[in-house]
């Protein structure tokens, strides 16, 4: 987090972008610590990426309402999928 937000005042374009660019931070941050907390209940953070995959898209039609967010939510998780296998 703090690294994050290191990245955000260095490349500052004025205040608002920076504030945003830390916001971003906070909600990574904080999805991350979510995330590391239910894998921490699975039995670590080693699980394949394709079964992170499968679970990421379904709590995207779980919690997401309406076609385009269900999308876009998918789309992240299907970044994530490829960060993490070529990682």
């Amino acid at each position: 987090l703090r690294e994050c937000k290191r990245e955000c005042r260095e490349s500052r374009d004025g205040e608002q972008q920076r504030q945003q660019c830390e916001r971003r931070c906070e909600q990574r941050y904080q999805e991350e610590r979510r995330e590391g907390e239910e894998t921490g209940r699975h039995g670590g953070k080693r699980e394949d990426p394709e079964k992170r995959l499968e679970e990421c898209r379904r709590e995207c039609r779980e919690k997401e309402e309406g076609r385009r967010q269900q999308r876009e939510c998918e789309q992240r998780c299907e970044e994530e999928y490829r960060k993490h296998r070529g990682g």
